[in-house]
């Protein structure tokens, strides 16, 4: 099991304080309460998603860095989220103002004290997911409630959050499938493989602040990939409306969603991250 911890940093350091409806204050929670939680947490995410072991990815800053180097875990300088430095026409993820839980800097030590974690250095946790589940093409699951990793092909696992259901495991082939989803709050599309890619391409991410094509919502996009029948045409498709709609601008904005969005997979001989070639 390859497991997001940076989803589970956000969920279990919350339920180390809760709002007292009754007085209006924020109660916290030991520690070794929310210790318990994130080991418990642990077992069930291996337990469902039918594994024997599992890994820990979490994705680095400063601070996280300064951790893992006086942990022993991480040797050389800091390096940013390479996406932080492509993206032109929004800041990546600057619509995210939520403020970490109480016990941030405790569960993040406490995680890289664990002895199956690997920080992200450079790029994010979803990255170096990818890059494992990928090398080793066989045997792994990747855990998160994230939907992003989907794109990937192989095994996924999501565990129940709130009113966020279950989800699988469920494999997903290099095509993918995606499926449009009708709701009172809009419209939105789930799936995976390269046909989630194509979609992400024209819709953007609201989440990570990504803007995607001009005027294509989820369903024009499922209109458009649903019934490709392969990752050329979906990619032509996607390609097709950006000509249309960005024009002399088309290559250069497809180039920077493409780096935003592709999970990367692979490194170069020399070490490098291996970005999606459009």
């Amino acid at each position: 099991a390859l497991i997001d911890a940076d989803v589970l940093r956000y969920e279990v350091g919350s339920v180390g304080q809760k709002l007292n409806k009754e007085t209006g204050e924020i109660e916290y929670q030991s520690f070794d309460f929310v210790k318990e939680v994130f080991d418990e947490r642990i077992r069930t995410i291996v337990e469902g998603s039918l594994s024997t072991d599992y890994r820990l990815f979490l994705t680095g800053d400063k601070s996280t860095h300064r951790l893992a180097k006086r942990s022993g875990i991480l040797e050389g300088e800091f390096q940013p989220n390479f996406r932080e430095g492509i993206a032109e026409g929004k800041v990546y993820k600057g619509t995210r103002k939520q403020d970490k839980p109480f016990h941030w800097i405790n569960l993040t030590a406490y995680i890289l004290s664990l002895p199956k974690v690997q920080l992200a250095n450079g790029c994010e946790a979803d990255d170096d997911i990818a890059i494992e589940h990928t090398l080793r093409s066989e045997g792994t699951i990747i855990c998160t409630r994230d939907k992003d990793l989907r794109m990937v092909p192989g095994w996924h696992y999501g565990w129940e959050c709130g009113k966020q259901p279950e989800f699988g495991p469920v494999e997903y082939d290099a095509l993918g499938k995606i499926e449009l989803i009708r709701g009172k709050s809009g419209n939105k599309i789930k799936g995976g493989g390269f046909k989630f890619f194509g979609s992400q391409l024209l819709t953007g991410d609201v989440v990570d602040n990504i803007g995607g094509l001009r005027g294509v919502g989820p369903v024009k996009a499922y209109e458009l990939l649903a019934d490709c029948t392969s990752e050329r045409e979906v990619f032509d498709t996607v390609k097709r409306h950006y000509e249309e709609v960005a024009g002399d601008d088309w290559k250069k904005l497809l180039t920077e969603q493409c780096s935003l969005l592709w999970i990367i997979r692979e490194r170069n001989p020399d070490g490098t991250l291996k970005h999606f070639n459009i």
